[in-house]
């Protein structure tokens, strides 16, 4: 999992505690964990310069990079809201589940803020230092962008990998694909957000549930699994609107400056526009230890990419050229 919640867990397991944060005078009944998984495959594009798609097929890596190895200088900055703001939102979604259920409303203890202050103090830290080392790989949502190509794929002269992430793939080497928000608004983040979003699914999923047997519930590690996933990824996917052209999907993992040797099992197509003397070179270290990958060749046509594709012949035939 990209991240667990730590210490911040004492306020939930208070919240099924007579003697914790939320007040409640019944007793509890236990819940089974949700066996739904994320749909079976995702497609992304990875622009790169020829050279960059060589090293990368030699290495048969995708690469994962920690924060300052980008090229925007508040990738993974915020600042978190304290405590009170948190316990707000997160009352305010109990009881939005409680009046639509017709249930009793929750109320705080008043001696719990100045205690859960403390746990959030400690976990905010834990979760910035997570968030300051979260592995990132910046994906595209199509391979017919003309900027990008312009940006991260040496004008042209480079490729364009097609790769396709299997649920499997993504839990063995526990990563998540989440895309960028962009704003110009100050990073001034509420992980109840997270939670709420996450919370407010449980009665969808559960219908037969009581509110009481929700809020078991989220000690689960299913939930906290999914809760602690949103709010990272979420915290370390914004960029200002300035950034907004490039629509950027993120590859996220629990750790960066990492090589993941998955490019065998997510790479279908490699998309190119010139066939350079580079990209030549790609190619042929392609089709001698990648056989059956397919090419997919566009071209501007008054300001517009169409694209043909070519066989795995016609390439090996190409190979032969002396350049």
């Amino acid at each position: 999992m990209i991240y667990q919640a730590g210490s911040l867990l004492a306020l939930f397991e208070s919240a099924c505690n007579p003697r914790g944060v939320f007040v409640r005078e019944w007793g509890k009944k236990g819940m089974e964990p949700s066996t739904e998984t994320n749909p079976t495959t995702l497609t992304t594009y990875k622009y790169l310069s020829a050279a960059g798609a060589l090293r990368n097929l030699r290495e048969g890596s995708v690469y994962l990079a920690h924060r300052d190895q980008l090229n925007d200088t508040l990738e993974a900055r915020f600042d978190l809201v304290d405590s009170e703001a948190f316990l707000d939102v997160a009352l305010k979604t109990v009881n939005e589940v409680a009046r639509m259920r017709r249930e009793r409303r929750w109320s705080l203890r008043a001696t719990s803020t100045q205690e859960f202050a403390e746990v959030t103090r400690k976990e905010d830290e834990n979760f910035r230092s997570f968030c300051e080392n979260i592995g990132i790989c910046s994906l595209a949502q199509r391979p017919d962008h003309q900027a990008m190509w312009a940006y991260y794929s040496d004008w042209g002269r480079g490729v364009c990998f097609e790769l396709e992430w299997t649920h499997e793939l993504m839990e063995m080497h526990q990563l998540w694909l989440h895309p960028v928000h962009y704003t110009n608004a100050p990073r001034i983040l509420n992980r109840a957000e997270d939670w709420r979003a996450e919370f407010l699914q449980l009665p969808v999923r559960y219908p037969e549930k009581s509110l009481e047997e929700l809020l078991d519930y989220i000690l689960e590690k299913d939930f906290r699994r999914r809760y602690g996933i949103r709010s990272a990824a979420r915290s370390v996917s914004i960029k200002h609107t300035d950034w907004q052209h490039e629509q950027e999907l993120r590859l996220l993992g629990p750790h960066s400056r990492v090589a993941l040797p998955v490019l065998r099992a997510t790479l279908r197509r490699v998309h190119y526009l010139q066939l350079s003397e580079e990209v030549a070179e790609v190619f042929r270290y392609l089709f001698q230890n990648y056989p059956k990958m397919d090419v997919v060749w566009h071209k501007f046509e008054h300001g517009q990419l169409s694209d043909g594709q070519l066989s795995n012949s016609q390439i090996m035939e190409l190979k032969a050229v002396p350049l």
